[in-house]
């Protein structure tokens, strides 16, 4: 399989049949690092993926200068059982870029290789925002969700811990307009928000503590400066889709707190 048959194929068909298919790259993040499927790459480029697969054997030496080269075996799924064993490989962002390299730029090829540059990027950023802004602050809420639940038990409360610490992250899902699963795939722009918020929520607690307001006070302050925040200042970050939900939602929907 030489290079100029994978850029051949990749040039095959008209125009509007390589406009047809929408470029979507999507990235493997369980790993230590984002990692992109062959089978999807060849998909999109227009190729087959036994051409993508030998061309990538052929010049596993110069791929291996990228990072370890992995390989996975999948088998395949009849409806009368068995099914053959495809083999695919995960690249690497730099090996991914590489791939590309050996394809012949077209008016498929050339916003593919954009997008897989813009899909990497994103995942980084996501990382970066999460290490840096999101976990502290996720740790500080639960710090002064801590310090509330000892206001409580001044106060009598018999409120199980889990419940306070629930219903914080609930309503600051709330306020963001997510749900309880979507906090993995938030985009930058919705984590930078979220930091925020949980900033602010720490920040209120505290000071309501400090002047000596109940459990129960001090948690209507926190959720009222949060979506103070949203609606001054934290809508701003997000599409109008996302940002217009908060004064509809009213209440989160907490578990009681006596």
């Amino acid at each position: 399989m030489q290079t100029g048959q994978l850029r051949k194929s990749a040039g095959q068909g008209s125009l509007a049949s390589k406009k047809a298919v929408a470029l979507s790259v999507r990235l493997n993040t369980g790993s230590a690092e984002p990692r992109v499927d062959s089978r999807a790459l060849a998909q999109l480029f227009g190729n087959h993926h036994r051409n993508v697969m030998v061309l990538i054997q052929k010049h596993a030496e110069q791929f291996k200068k990228f990072g370890h080269l992995l390989f996975e075996t999948q088998v395949g799924e009849r409806k009368q059982g068995g099914g053959k064993a495809e083999r695919y490989a995960r690249l690497n962002e730099d090996q991914a870029i590489y791939l590309l390299t050996l394809a012949k730029n077209n008016d498929r090829v050339v916003p593919l290789k954009a997008e897989l540059v813009a899909a990497f990027r994103m995942v980084r950023d996501r990382a970066s925002v999460r290490a840096t802004q999101y976990l502290p602050l996720y740790h500080s809420v639960h710090d002064a969700v801590e310090a509330l639940i000892h206001r409580a038990r001044e106060c009598g409360s018999t409120t199980p811990d889990a419940i306070f610490h629930g219903n914080a992250n609930r309503m600051l899902n709330l306020v963001l307009g997510i749900t309880s699963g979507e906090r993995e795939n938030l985009t930058v722009a919705q984590q930078l928000t979220l930091s925020s918020l949980q900033f602010i929520f720490a920040r209120a607690v505290q000071g309501g503590l400090a002047e000596g307001d109940d459990h129960r006070t001090v948690t209507r302050r926190a959720k009222a400066a949060c979506e103070d925040y949203m609606v001054g200042a934290g809508h701003l970050l997000l599409p109008p889709s996302v940002s217009v939900s908060v004064l509809a939602l009213g209440s989160p929907a907490s578990q009681a707190v006596r």
